[in-house]
């Protein structure tokens, strides 16, 4: 299979033992970008209100959520924020950037809060070369949850994890 197999979260760790998949691709959901790029936007157009009726001060609220609009109206394209999940390792983007990591890399994906979120961490694998101090007693964290709940999201993660190195302890 050349094409990713683009999974709706919910049938994601649902798939029947005997239907061959090498990848995943999940994507963060649209409704909280969608909300706060138009609460962004309103601040926008009350700002130029302001302006219109000949207030200076209205350019604070232009500038500070024109500036806010910009990476939420990027993130609001498809490709621009997704995780891939595959035999080899899983690879997660934001805002266009990828960040890459084999799964021999990393140890187990568990749940804790970062502040209100409950979020997907996962621990470091020391690994051979000159990287492997920096990474030592490390952990990770992904930048979203892909639509999925956050243990749904990590149990997903281990298991591809398993299958890739079955024989590594947790």
């Amino acid at each position: 299979m050349n094409e990713p197999m683009f999974e709706s979260p919910r049938n994601a760790g649902k798939r029947k033992a005997n239907y061959p998949m090498d990848k995943i691709v999940l994507y963060p959901p649209r409704k909280r970008t969608i909300l706060l790029l138009c609460g962004a936007l309103a601040f926008v157009g009350s700002g130029l209100l302001l302006i219109h009726s000949g207030r200076t001060l209205g350019w604070v609220p232009v500038c500070c959520f024109g500036i806010f609009a910009v990476p939420l109206s990027a993130s609001m394209w498809r490709r621009s924020s997704y995780l891939l999940i595959e035999d080899n390792g899983f690879t997660f983007v934001t805002l266009f950037r990828a960040t890459e990591i084999p799964w021999h890399e990393v140890g187990r994906f568990y749940v804790k809060k970062l502040i209100f979120r409950p979020t997907v961490f996962f621990d470091w694998h020391p690994i051979s070369g000159n990287d492997s101090r920096a990474r030592s007693n490390k952990i990770g964290c992904l930048p979203n949850s892909y639509g999925m709940t956050a243990e749904g999201l990590a149990t997903l993660l281990n298991t591809w994890r398993e299958r890739d190195h079955p024989a590594r302890p947790i």
